[in-house]
């Protein structure tokens, strides 16, 4: 048997951490509405049903954010058919695992996948997609994921020290990133594709470049 350890602290602490995130968005893209989505099996698993309970808990505590909930097997399809519905996901540790590659996924690839693992006091933040050996030195890896990582590290560092400056450099590195993304002629290999599949690709430093020069206006 393989054992998992959900605690009741736990559960509270990452539900009071995904509410508090959410009242810092502006909602899901498609109404506006904050919502913080509890995606488990407590149809199935004990410890499920006593995250979703700590959910509920700490949930009573933001009246303007709106509790939501879905089984993982249910989401995955969810998240597909209608993705801008969704706004904040709290889920266990190994939910989350599976379904954060569905959602770098849905948003454009592991190349434009940033992440940040968050601690009760530090921050470590990184690209979602880790070591490429099979591309290394070819000048052709997707920088925006680490890229986007520093505007996440930025965002935290503003929150959590009350940094302006800080919020306004991770609000200026996202917005070169989208404006570099629509910009279709700039673009690394693993974006060259679908209808933008004749787009002769661009490499890693020009790409990188691309984004800093639209930062420095």
């Amino acid at each position: 048997m393989d054992l998992r350890v959900i605690t009741a602290s736990g559960a509270e602490r990452i539900s009071r951490y995904a509410f508090n995130h959410a009242m810092g968005r502006k909602g899901a893209p498609s109404d506006g509405q904050k919502r913080v989505t509890c995606v488990d099996k407590s149809n199935l698993l004990e410890g499920c049903k006593l995250f979703r309970e700590s959910f509920d808990k700490i949930g009573k505590g933001f009246p303007d954010v709106e509790k939501d909930y879905a089984y993982v097997d249910a989401w995955t399809l969810l998240a597909i058919q209608n993705p801008e519905r969704f706004d904040v996901i709290v889920t266990p540790n190994e939910f989350g695992d599976i379904i954060s590659d569905l959602g770098g996924a849905i948003q454009g690839g592991l190349g434009v996948s940033p992440s940040g693992n968050i601690g009760e006091k530090n921050g470590m933040f990184e690209p979602v997609h880790g070591s490429a050996p099979d591309i290394a030195g070819k000048n052709v890896a997707n920088p925006l994921a680490a890229i986007l990582s520093v505007g996440m590290m930025l965002e935290w560092l503003s929150t959590n020290h009350n940094d302006k400056a800080a919020a306004k450099a991770a609000s200026i590195i996202r917005e070169s990133v989208i404006e570099t993304l629509r910009d279709s002629s700039v673009r690394t290999p693993d974006l060259c594709a679908g209808k933008w599949s004749n787009v002769k690709s661009s490499t890693t430093q020009e790409v990188a470049s691309e984004v800093i020069k639209r930062m420095s206006r």
